[in-house]
């Protein structure tokens, strides 16, 4: 066994040599660059220097309409809030009013409703109301941001969807 261990060990060593051999660096020869290699594309430069200032006005539009695309997400958001909240009011005067009609139609002179209860009601609906216009400001001020963000936009010669996309917005 011991022999077979010293074969394997010189039989490795013999076929690791010529392989290290192979892995040396060769010298490479210098070649002249030539003006013919450097173009890749076969364009003059003028032709690469407007190539390269129509990427950058094409990257520019890019900026400009994720901006827009920002702005605009923030408007809906705001516009989902708002009516949301409009809904929301809604539903509390309509329940409001339907209690306030069996109110009026109960026959005992107390009433159907606690002076409590109409107390608290009220004041729910106040401050729904003020939410209400709290969100309708939100979404002006964010607007008159779109307004702005619009004017760049025509200024640098774009364009842009001035309203909305499926319904015109009832927050204005």
């Amino acid at each position: 066994m011991d022999h077979q261990v010293k074969f394997f060990l010189n039989l490795g060593f013999i076929c690791t040599i010529p392989f290290l051999l192979s892995c040396q660096n060769t010298v490479h020869s210098k070649k002249t660059v030539s003006q013919t290699d450097v173009q890749f594309s076969g364009h003059s430069q003028s032709e690469l220097d407007k190539q390269i200032e129509f990427a950058e006005d094409k990257l520019k539009a890019f900026q400009l309409e994720c901006e827009w695309v920002d702005v605009r997400k923030k408007v809906l958001r705001a516009e989902m809030r708002a009516s949301e909240s409009t809904r929301s009011l809604l539903k509390l005067e309509r329940e409001l009013l339907k209690f306030q009609k069996l109110q009026n139609n109960f026959p005992h002179e107390t009433g159907f409703i606690s002076q409590r209860d109409e107390i608290e009601w009220k004041s729910r609906l106040k401050v729904k109301k003020a939410e209400v216009k709290k969100l309708n400001a939100v979404v002006r001020l964010l607007k008159r941001d779109m307004n702005a963000l619009e004017a760049k936009l025509h200024r640098n010669g774009y364009g842009s969807v001035k309203n909305a996309i499926f319904i015109e917005s009832q927050a204005e």
